[in-house]
């Protein structure tokens, strides 16, 4: 039994190992949609998408899939992402 234990402890740690390979649609305030590439162990969140991209979270919400979402929502290959500029101004 412990073997087994063991053996299947090394089977997760070599799936963890496995970088996954996904791709969003981006857009920003109706502009066209660009395709951006994301790779990693886990499934990334809105988070780490925008980080990647050097934006900052305070000028923008994000929509996945035309839903307002949080930014530790999980990314699934194929989602359309769109980030809608915030007007300051009085």
């Amino acid at each position: 039994m412990v073997l087994r234990a063991r053996r299947h402890v090394v089977r997760l740690k070599a799936a963890r190992a496995h970088k996954a390979s996904m791709h969003v649609h981006v857009s920003s305030d109706g502009k066209p949609a660009e395709k951006v590439a994301l790779e990693g162990p886990t499934s990334p969140t809105l988070a780490v998408l925008v980080k990647k991209m050097a934006l900052n979270d305070q000028t923008f919400f994000s929509k996945v899939n035309g839903k307002l979402v949080h930014p530790s929502t999980e990314l699934k290959d194929g989602d359309k992402i769109e980030f809608v500029g915030i007007i300051y101004g009085g």
